[in-house]
Parts: C-alpha cells; sequence; structure tokens
C-alpha cells in the first residue's frame, strides 16, 4: 500500500507543479478581455437640421446634451372603449372628449425596454452600438419564428445619466373632503410591462413626471433635477411614415397584427432597419441590414412625439369609491359604467369606473365588488341605458 502511495506522489506531484508553473505563465495580462465589447451591430444616426418652421420653444437648447436611444416596442393590452372608437366615430360629445383627452393612439408606438444611447457629435451624428441581442421579453412569436420591433428617440439627457427614462400614467384625481383635488395612491391602475434587462443595453429608469408637462423632477436627497425632453423618434405612429429597427429569427407571419404591415416582406433576419409607408393594411417597405444603414432623424415639438416614452397600461377598471375631480372629463358609457380621463396629461390614460366588476374588467366570473344596488351618492350614470347582457364585439 505504501508503494501504491509513493507512486501515486510521484506522480501526481510532478503534475501539480506543473500546473503551478503553467497558472504562474498565465497570471500576466489576459488579452481580450480587457478592452471594449464588441458590438453585435452597429447603427449610424444623422440628426437632420431644424426646420424653419419649427416653433422656438420646440428648439432644443443651446445647452442641449442630445442623445439617440434604441426603445423596444411592447405588446399592447388595449382599452376596448379606446379602440372601439379610434376604428369608429364616438356618436355622444362626452365620449368623443374622454377619447381625446385620455386615449392613446391605438396605431402609436408603446414602449416596453430602453436600450443602449449615444451621444450626437459636433457634425448632428451618433455612432449607436448594439452590444447584445435583444431580450427575449420584447420579442414576438414561437421559437421557430421571432420578431422585435424599435424605435430610435432623440433627447435631451437633461440630468445626464446617459439613459432615457419610460413614463407611467400619473395617479388618478379625486375630489376631497376640503373641496381640492389630489390622488388617491391605492387607486393608481397597474403599470404595463416592466423594463429593465437586455435588449441591447440595460433597461431605462421609469418616472412619474410626464415629460412635455413637467421638466423637473424631485431627485433622492431632496434636490431637484431635469427630466429628460423628447425631440423626435423614427417611429411615432403607424399613422405616418416611419422606419423601425427590426430584429428577426426563424419564420415570420405575414399576417401578424403584432405592428402590422400587411403587403411587406419579412424583414431581414437578425438587425434590420425598415422603411415603411402607407396604410397598415396596404404598407409599402423598404428594408436594409443595419450594417452600414443609416437613420435620419427630425426634431419635432416634444408634445407631438413625448408619448414613446409612455409605458403601455393594462386598461384600469376600479370600484367607485371616491368622486373623480371635477376638472376630470367624464362619459357614461352605461348605467353602471363611468370612464373618466384628466386633461394635460402627455401620458393618457383612461379609467373605468364600474358598480360592478373586477381590477381587470366587468366581465370577470367572481366580482370583486358589487354596488349595483346602492351606488355611491355622487354618481352620475342613473338615467344611461342598461349595461350590455354581454361583452362588446368591436370590430
Amino acid at each position: 500500500m505504501a508503494a501504491v502511495t509513493q507512486r501515486m506522489a510521484a506522480t501526481v506531484l510532478p503534475l501539480a507543479a506543473a500546473g503551478l508553473a503553467l497558472l504562474a505563465g498565465c497570471v500576466g495580462d489576459l488579452v481580450g478581455l480587457t478592452g471594449a465589447a464588441v458590438p453585435v451591430a452597429t447603427l449610424q444616426v444623422v440628426l437632420q437640421p431644424e426646420a424653419a418652421n419649427l416653433p422656438g420653444n420646440a428648439r432644443p437648447r443651446p445647452d442641449a446634451k442630445l442623445r439617440v436611444a434604441i426603445v423596444w416596442a411592447a405588446k399592447v393590452n388595449p382599452d376596448l372603449f379606446c379602440t372601439k372608437h379610434a376604428l369608429l366615430p364616438p356618436l355622444d360629445p362626452s365620449a368623443a372628449a374622454v377619447v381625446g383627452a385620455g386615449c392613446r393612439d391605438v396605431l402609436g408606438f408603446a414602449p416596453q425596454l430602453v436600450g443602449p444611447s449615444a451621444p450626437f457629435g459636433p457634425e448632428r451624428t451618433a455612432t449607436l452600438p448594439l452590444l447584445d441581442l435583444p431580450s427575449a421579453t420584447v420579442l414576438i412569436g414561437t421559437p421557430a419564428g421571432r420578431v422585435g420591433y424599435a424605435t430610435l428617440v432623440v433627447f435631451d439627457d437633461r440630468d445626464g445619466d446617459g439613459t432615457l427614462k419610460l413614463q407611467g400614467s400619473d395617479p388618478i384625481l379625486f375630489l376631497k373632503k376640503d373641496g381640492s383635488s389630489g390622488p388617491d395612491d391605492g387607486m393608481m391602475g397597474p403599470p404595463g410591462p416592466e423594463g429593465g434587462g437586455g435588449g441591447g443595453g440595460g433597461g431605462g429608469e421609469q418616472s412619474g413626471a410626464n415629460p412635455a408637462v413637467r421638466s423637473v423632477e424631485q431627485a433622492k436627497g431632496g434636490k431637484e433635477k431635469e427630466s429628460d425632453i423628447i425631440h423626435g423618434a423614427s417611429f411615432v405612429t403607424m399613422r405616418r411614415p416611419y422606419v423601425k429597427v427590426s430584429y428577426r429569427e426563424g419564420t415570420f407571419d405575414l399576417a401578424s397584427f403584432y405592428y402590422p404591415t400587411l403587403g411587406c416582406a419579412a424583414p431581414p433576419a437578425g438587425y434590420a432597419v425598415v422603411d415603411v409607408a402607407g396604410p397598415i393594411t396596404q404598407a409599402q417597405c423598404k428594408s436594409a441590414a443595419m450594417e452600414g444603414a443609416a437613420v435620419d432623424l427630425a426634431i419635432e415639438p416634444s408634445a407631438a412625439v413625448a408619448s414613446v416614452v409612455c409605458r403601455a397600461q393594462n386598461p384600469r377598471y376600479r370600484e367607485p369609491k371616491n368622486q373623480p375631480a371635477p376638472q376630470s372629463i367624464q362619459a357614461c358609457l352605461s348605467s353602471q359604467e363611468l370612464v373618466v380621463a384628466h386633461p394635460s396629461r402627455s401620458c393618457k390614460m383612461v379609467t373605468h369606473f364600474v358598480l360592478k366588476g373586477c381590477n381587470s374588467g366587468v366581465t370577470c366570473t367572481t366580482p370583486q365588488w358589487d354596488v349595483t344596488t346602492k351606488p355611491p351618492d355622487w354618481w352620475p350614470c342613473h338615467g344611461a341605458p342598461p349595461p350590455a347582457t354581454s361583452a362588446p364585439k368591436y370590430p
């Protein structure tokens, strides 16, 4: 046994010594691990000169720190009220007013995840490196074929952190006992898809400030900091020509209604740039691989493009415990449903107050509340038609 042990020692010890010597020789500078990461793809972005008729207050400030960020699209869970009246003109003037104040463009871009950003240089050009493939959270489809779309956003990085921030909807405002209006934090709607993670870079932060309404927000430590100002985007809405970044893996469903471009061929595999014009049912597309492509972006009034950083929100249904603020815009959809919007908000949102239902809607199997036999004193919809006996079917 001792002989075996001696032979093992005679074999193992020299191997261990050789291993230590080899390790010692590798302790020097590691090659290829400390250098800059190699991008998966790179995109050139050119900022066009401001149009002569652009209002002065829409132009970037003299001290603007302009950057371009890639923002990946969300799969939107639409509000059926807004969708219906986007396709069919509302017959009731009060419903039309709520649509105008609270419904986001159903054909507009809705963000989910912010990717990397890059500064514009003196020549008004930026090189945007995409270090990773998009996060699986922004890809729509099956393992056999998935696709994701993104917009390119020009913003003034007022807080200097190099990151574009997404915005959430403001809380609902209610009438308080002293006659003033204020939020009830317990009545805020559920958020839409969460950001963060990959998708070509770190996720953007979420701020409660509306991008085109409030330019200052409270930072940690009680200090004030300026919010990012949105100055342009390549993809704002499908109602006008736009340019989107696409990423495709595998097959592609030409009949897909995820930001549809019916009539166009599938976008190229991998990263690509797609120029789209025409209505969604008769779209014309020009696609090119990202490498070697350049995208031109224009400066626009912030109010026209700020919606590209407004997070997609799930439809918001609430029990009518408190009376909405007097300045809210309201419409009775039935004797049991009141829809409310607040004016002057760039991140639009409507809230449905229903006498019987759930936070997820009025068709839930087991209602979370039922006050149909005893509505609140302020309830304004007593004379409205009764609710439909089945869920509405919208075209």
